[in-house]
């Protein structure tokens, strides 16, 4: 299921316990119950609380996903009474195995995508080898299908038999992408300090690995680039000279990382000449 549809979808409603939306719910209780959700919503995978942060999903075909519960936690814990509509995307999102396995690859689907250590960690633990390639400390390039709404990644395997280069790879998920986000793509301002790109929630990230738009961006900030890319659909750019927004920049990574969806980095990185840097 697409986000898009998810987010809408209130069927997915009825999975939840009426005590998730009980006041003095705890983090502990809360996991509990989404891993009662998962299980209602997709009978034939087996759940498993691996503590209060992790649930285990171990899909029908062997592949085994981990949710994190720490995030979705954040998003709705001060919402009791309308919790149920604001995990909906978390919900769906559990029970997609979001490895691919036996699809095919359509190389006019396959975009890239930016992820966090967090990520990699979560698809070790699932025994799957994610081709990624490190963009700087922290940041990761990895490929996925975008089809239908969905986001499906890609392991090894299915990229190695695609027989392209890294470099023929990363041009054509990039040129994939570029189709897709040009005619959406704004950039909001806040008195010309820095520049916060909008796109669909999805593919805002995936902005720093344009070379066009980065150049743009740091011309426009006298060539002294610098920023932030606390989630997916979160990136904020501006001078690095501005000491002020520096430190604004680190203090709403931070505190974005930890409440909301798709976690990516607190870092606060450069770009010169292609070239990104983490600096803290």
């Amino acid at each position: 299921m697409g986000e898009p549809q998810a987010a809408n979808d209130e069927s997915l409603d009825r999975h939840w316990s009426e005590e998730v939306e009980k006041v003095g719910l705890t983090h502990k209780r809360f996991t509990e119950l989404y891993a009662l959700a998962i299980k209602s919503l997709a009978p034939d995978v087996q759940v498993k609380v691996i503590d209060e942060y992790q649930i285990e999903v171990k899909f029908a075909g062997g592949d085994i996903g981990v949710s994190y519960t720490e995030n979705p936690w954040r998003q709705c814990k001060d919402l009791p009474g309308e919790r149920r509509k604001n995990l909906r995307i978390c919900l769906a999102d559990a029970v997609r195995n979001e490895i691919m396995d036996d699809q095919v690859v359509q190389e006019t689907d396959i975009v890239p995508l930016i992820k966090g250590d967090d990520f990699l960690k979560a698809a070790k633990h699932s025994g799957v080898k994610v081709y990624h390639e490190e963009v700087s400390k922290g940041l990761h390039l990895v490929y996925a299908l975008d089809e239908e709404d969905a986001l499906t990644f890609i392991d090894q395997n299915r990229l190695d038999a695609l027989k392209l280069s890294k470099t023929d790879l990363k041009e054509l998920a990039l040129a994939n992408l570029h189709k897709r986000v040009a005619d959406n793509t704004f950039l909001n301002t806040a008195n010309d300090r820095y520049g916060m790109p909008t796109i669909d929630g999805v593919f805002e990230s995936s902005l720093v690995l344009f070379e066009t738009f980065m150049t743009a961006m740091s011309e426009q900030f006298q060539n002294d680039l610098m920023f932030v890319i606390p989630n997916r659909d979160i990136v904020l750019l501006g001078p690095r000279s501005d000491q002020e927004l520096q430190a604004w920049f680190k203090s709403h990574a931070k505190k974005s990382f930890k409440e909301y969806p798709h976690p990516i980095s607190t870092r606060l990185y450069t770009w010169k000449e292609g070239k990104i840097t983490a600096i803290d």
